[in-house]
């Protein structure tokens, strides 16, 4: 049995299920947002972060020319990654979710999923700070909850399943440190992912 686990804050993620984040519109639910929103890899306001996480894409150097849309061919986007995440990455392939066959490629704080030889999903976890890997509202791991709105272009849903607070907005969902209002991000992906329900 081919297993995968994902840590993201005190959340296991173990493989069994999969799940899939509709995410057609999320270009528009996130292109209008402002630059103040973001923080670069200090977490200065007005910044602009190194990797950019959309919710159909991954922009590793945070500009729209490097853009890399679901559905890119899996090697080509380790090769156009790699020299911003690193060199050394850690793969993983499982037979075991309801998508199908899928490979994993991690870093220390992102994983990216593969299914059919395509890019077909991310996620975020804790891990290092540089770079800095977000939304292009600003949104990584640690950031509060009050912020999602904005940066999402509308307030998430937040309901309590089996994975704990989960929040679902502009084609993201990710996890809460509680459900209080001063909760902050503990885990974001979007895309196809394969977790634990």
């Amino acid at each position: 049995m081919n297993k995968y686990i994902l840590f993201a804050g005190a959340a296991v993620f173990a493989l069994a299920a999969c799940g899939g984040a509709d995410a057609s519109d999320a270009q528009a639910n996130v292109a209008a947002v402002a630059d103040a929103n973001a923080v670069d890899a200090h977490g200065e306001e007005g910044g602009s972060p190194n990797v950019l996480l959309e919710a159909n894409a991954i922009l590793p150097a945070g500009t729209e020319e490097s853009r890399i849309a679901f559905g890119a061919n899996s090697l080509d986007t380790i090769e156009q990654v790699t020299p911003i995440l690193g060199e050394t990455y850690h793969k993983e392939e499982s037979t075991e979710c309801g998508a199908g066959p899928m490979e994993f490629a991690s870093w220390d704080n992102v994983v990216l999923m593969f299914s059919q030889g395509e890019f077909v999903g991310w996620e975020l976890r804790a891990g290092s700070e540089e770079p800095w890997i977000g939304t292009p509202g600003g949104i990584t791991i640690g950031s509060p909850r009050a912020d999602l709105a904005a940066a999402l272009g509308a307030a998430p849903t937040v309901e309590q399943t089996s994975l704990g607070t989960e929040f679902n907005g502009g084609g993201y969902t990710g996890l809460l440190s509680a459900d209080t209002p001063d909760a902050t991000v503990t885990a974001l992906w979007a895309g196809t992912n394969c977790i634990m329900r």
